[in-house]
């Protein structure tokens, strides 16, 4: 009968390209009475097939149906492991373990009855070669220390354990009914762990590199989601402050969220990282500790020219920006929109956002969109946005705005790349997907970026103001039509005839092509004067 001394537990979310590596090297372990224990969770890729394709009789497969989350699977593949396994080995489906780890960790904890938990030394590779090597306390020589000062140097300094590569005695899992959290997303689990199984055991690490992590730049892991990873890092902080209230201080509190902080200021451009090092100056209570990091992130960069003085200035400019366009989120009416248009006034690349169109007019057709409350908007034609920071007022959220704009032309608006920024900071809902593209509308390039952006979700609102010539205008029509829903709207500016006597008068001829169509349609016109020389907004309600 099989009677396995070690568990090694392996949860996969969509691993076909990495898990066959990660089970390769556990299954040529020298110590080798293991039992391998994975469960794929929910995954969308081939990751089930691949794992089926071993025949190992001491590989146990488990199945979630849904994707359950880290937490959940550990626990799950814990309440699987067979009873005559003392140690509870973890692994992960993008790492590669080197041959001795089992042994090697095995042998520690049988010799050393007082530790609840193994680790080691993780090489961190980046595809070719290894890079470096975690963590520093044990590539240097040095142990963990015991009890509550492990517990307060990994809340502090965040985990210095290669989580991926523990080994756990089993009974002071069970007797002390610890368990993986599902308060967190996956990032955070082991630290929640470690934390509270550090205050009822001892904590070493193995002197010796025991798992390869892949650290390449195409490597696509839950981990590498920075803006998830940081937001679940932070919610840990307070969270254990305040359960552990009794062991940590408002020091340690204040130290263990500016060590967040300058995570986080790694992945920043250098203007916010140097904004935002002035606010970690009031929150690290380690001076010495801030002097360092600021010297580094900051100061070092800068002499060494590494830095462009012109991002520095962008950097400035789209921070003052940003602070001046605050006010736009709280504004309600559609007039309200329109005099903010008229009257913003950013900096550098992001100036300004204007629009041709009467007031009177525009703001009627936005109070005309409003009321069908629109998921899904077309413009062609972006020009300076103005249009575009109304329609990001009314469609709503988890909605797609797409706005096309011919770059060069007679009718060409043209805009900087990088202020596409800004216009992507109008949007009231940050489930709301701006796509904005510069290109002829009549492209097939351009109908099949759209194509993809919509997917199978109709268009409830399309503004033509592009191409203002006959064959143009109809072409936007006859292309784009076909994408609105039933019911949808459809609308023209500049549909009355140009007799303002400007040089391309004589090319503006929507007016041509609406006298052409709009009878064939339920339509209805928003003109402020009957006897003004231009301008006009036709609306046509598109149906099948």
């Amino acid at each position: 009968m099989f009677k396995p001394d070690i568990a090694i537990v392996l949860p996969v979310y969509n691993g076909s390209k990495t898990i066959s590596s990660t089970i390769d090297s556990l299954i040529d372990q020298t110590f080798n009475n293991f039992e391998l224990i994975i469960c794929d969770d929910g995954s969308i890729d081939d990751s089930e097939c691949v794992i089926k394709k071993y025949q190992d009789k001491r590989i146990k497969l488990l199945i979630n149906r849904h994707n359950r989350g880290l937490g959940y699977t550990l626990n799950k593949l814990i309440n699987n492991i067979s009873y005559t396994s003392k140690y509870i080995a973890i692994a992960e489906q993008d790492d590669f373990y080197y041959k001795n780890r089992l042994k090697l960790q095995y042998d520690y904890l049988e010799s050393q009855p007082d530790i609840g938990l193994v680790s080691g030394i993780a090489d961190h590779w980046d595809g070719r070669i290894i890079t470096s090597k975690f963590p520093g306390i044990l590539v240097n020589g040095n142990q963990y220390p015991m009890g509550v000062g492990f517990f307060k140097l990994n809340y502090r300094e965040q985990l210095k354990v290669v989580n991926s590569c523990m080994m756990i005695r089993r009974s002071i899992h069970e007797n002390y009914k610890l368990s993986f959290s599902t308060r967190y997303p996956s990032i955070s689990v082991d630290w929640d762990y470690i934390l509270r199984i550090s205050l009822v055991t001892n904590i070493a690490g193995i002197h010796d590199s025991l798992v390869r992590l892949d650290r390449s730049q195409d490597r696509k892991s839950l981990t590498a989601n920075t803006q998830l990873k940081s937001t679940a890092a932070r919610k840990l902080i307070v969270e254990f402050f305040k359960e552990f209230s009794n062991i940590l201080s408002k020091e340690d509190y204040y130290y263990a969220l500016a060590t967040q902080r300058y995570l986080e200021l790694s992945n920043k451009k250098y203007f916010i990282r140097l904004f935002q090092s002035v606010s970690i100056f009031f929150l690290d209570p380690d001076i010495s500790r801030f002097k360092q990091k600021f010297k580094k992130q900051i100061i070092n960069p800068f002499t060494q020219n590494k830095i462009n003085k012109r991002d520095i200035l962008d950097g400035l400019a789209w921070f003052l920006t940003k602070i001046k366009f605050k006010k736009a989120f709280h504004l309600q009416k559609s007039e309200e929109y329109y005099n903010f248009t008229k009257n913003f006034v950013g900096y550098g690349y992001y100036d300004r956002i204007s629009m041709s169109q009467k007031k009177k007019e525009i703001i009627e057709l936005t109070d005309t969109i409003r009321s069908i409350k629109p998921k899904v908007i077309l413009e062609i034609g972006t020009r300076k946005g103005g249009t575009l920071f109304m329609w990001s007022r009314v469609c709503g959220g988890g909605g797609i705005i797409i706005s096309i704009d011919l770059p060069e032309g007679p009718f060409g608006g043209g805009y900087p790349r990088k202020k596409k920024k800004l216009y992507k900071y109008f949007g009231m809902d940050s489930n709301t997907k701006m796509h904005l593209i510069q290109n002829n509308s009549h492209s097939k390039e351009t109908l099949g970026m759209v194509k993809n952006y919509l997917g199978s979700r109709k268009i409830d609102f399309l503004f033509i103001d592009g191409d203002h010539s006959y064959e143009g205008v109809k072409k936007d029509f006859n292309i784009y039509r076909e994408f609105v829903r039933d019911g949808g709207i459809i609308a023209f500016h500049d549909i009355l005839p140009n007799i303002t006597g400007h040089d391309d008068s004589d090319k503006i001829e929507v007016y041509k092509f609406w006298q052409e169509i709009k009878a064939d349609y339920e339509h209805k016109e928003i003109i402020e004067n009957f006897n003004q020389n231009s301008m006009g907004i036709g609306l046509v309600y598109n149906c099948d």
